[in-house]
């Protein structure tokens, strides 16, 4: 959509040659014209793109925000899976028995991935197996109840963590070069550019402010989860 430098520079030396006689012109080229006696051209034309896809990055950000934080506060509050963390804790204990990591009274949460690490003695599995074994064998209510207290669990486990915060923050980033391209345009342009400036990129009422608003919110929000 952009002009290319050797498309401007072969409509400049026509114009230059037919001494500015743009009448004989196809309608593409008069349109490369205009654009290129744009300012800003290519910042004004990525906000306007940005702006068509705002609210559906908007929403999709919001219902991962929400099924993160729904997720971290179940488990926070769920019971069964309390108690299976308490297993925990007593396995790590035995096996630390005589040891000064053993008597521990808690752990941490990312210790946890030492479950899955650990391998057992027969090699047919990890200790993260045993314990669910133990779970099925001897507390098969337990297990059942950790996935009924879970429910958003399996939804928060379809996307990244890490990638849904750079993508708020991406966002936060480009409705900060969307204002700022505004506000340059204001100063630079002429007064019909500036108006055709805020029919097209302006929504009504002042969505992008609104709604970037809501966006600054959200990882202030979601920094609040730890998982």
């Amino acid at each position: 959509m952009i002009p290319t430098e050797d498309e401007l520079k072969t409509l400049r030396t026509y114009i230059k040659t037919s001494k500015g006689d743009v009448d004989k012109l196809g309608g593409p080229e008069r349109f490369l014209l205009v654009l290129a006696d744009m300012p800003m051209l290519e910042n004004w034309i990525a906000a306007m793109l940005f702006r068509e896809e705002f609210a559906n990055r908007h929403e999709d950000l919001v219902k991962k925000v929400r099924i993160a934080i729904a997720a971290a506060a179940q488990v926070h509050s769920s019971e069964a899976l309390r108690d299976f963390f308490a297993l925990v804790l007593s396995i790590g204990n035995f096996i630390n028995e005589g040891h000064m990591l053993g008597n521990a009274v808690g752990f941490t949460f990312e210790s946890t991935n030492l479950l899955s690490g650990m391998k057992m003695a027969n090699k047919r599995g990890t200790l993260l197996h045993y314990l669910v074994h133990v779970l099925k064998d001897k507390l098969p209510e337990k297990l059942d109840a950790i996935w009924s207290e879970l429910p958003d669990l399996k939804r928060v486990m379809e996307f990244s963590l890490e990638f849904l915060s750079s993508e708020i923050s991406d966002v936060s980033t480009a409705c900060r070069g969307a204002q700022k391209t505004l506000s340059v345009l204001e100063k630079v342009t002429s007064e019909a550019i500036k108006h055709e400036s805020r029919t097209i990129l302006h929504p009504k009422p002042s969505t992008i402010n609104h709604q970037q608003s809501t966006i600054y919110n959200q990882p202030s929000t979601f920094a609040t989860i730890n998982f």
